[in-house]
């Protein structure tokens, strides 16, 4: 589309300086010369590129059937267990990041994870590196992380079994949510995006421990309670 070229090319950059902005004062930053540098950055061709692509999938609530569902996640799982074999772990296993593929055969893959934007390397199914901010999709937060972050404001390290944890709450969610008949507050869980994590991880940890959130799975997913339960 644009190439940074195209503007600076007629522009003499050889005795080029640039400038070191302090923040300690963001309204009136203060400038501090600094010497000639060998290659202005001013130099370096930036290119701006738009790319337009097919939609590799549609949305997992978008799901036609129990099979459908079930088999996407399954495939998710087997792709994210890929991603742990090679270092990486997601960290933000969500019903957004998981979609349904066009099959043509049944050993075609139903489903692929996508959206890699918060993943970090591991070792030993541990991420590598302490984090400092709370990242991911918080109705399908692992319990462990809502607790920690709600009792002592620290982000302690994500898992494989985090991740693990929220292919469980995409799943629930589906057989809760997905195929109601109406915008009853019985059949939704916003109880758990609430921004009040302490509340969020309470309410969350009540259904996942009794039988009640059961009771609300959706005519269209009573086949799935036993799984449910196993899981």
């Amino acid at each position: 589309v644009y190439e940074t070229k195209d503007h600076l090319d007629n522009l003499d950059l050889s005795r080029a300086t640039y400038w070191q902005l302090n923040a300690s004062n963001r309204f009136v930053p203060k400038g501090s010369h600094v010497n000639t540098i060998t290659k202005p950055s001013m130099e370096r061709n930036r290119l701006l590129t738009r790319m337009a692509v097919t939609p590799r999938g549609r949305p997992i609530y978008s799901s036609g059937s129990i099979l459908d569902f079930v088999a996407g996640i399954q495939d998710a799982i087997k792709g994210h267990e890929g991603l742990v074999g090679k270092g990486i772990l997601h960290g933000d296993v969500c019903e957004e990041k998981i979609v349904l593929l066009k099959t043509t055969s049944d050993k075609d893959m139903h489903g692929m994870l996508t959206g890699l934007e918060h993943s970090v390397k591991i070792k030993d199914n541990l991420a590598k590196d302490y984090e400092h901010i709370l990242t991911g999709n918080l109705k399908f937060m692992a319990l462990e992380r809502l607790k920690n972050f709600s009792l002592t404001g620290e982000v302690i390290r994500r898992t494989c079994r985090h991740d693990l944890e929220s292919f469980f709450y995409v799943f629930i969610v589906g057989c809760i949510e997905y195929g109601k008949v109406s915008e009853s507050k019985d059949n939704s869980l916003n109880d758990w995006c609430r921004k009040d994590l302490k509340m969020n991880f309470m309410c969350k940890a009540y259904y996942v421990m009794s039988s009640e959130m059961l009771e609300k799975f959706t005519p269209s997913f009573e086949g799935l309670k036993g799984l449910g339960i196993i899981l």
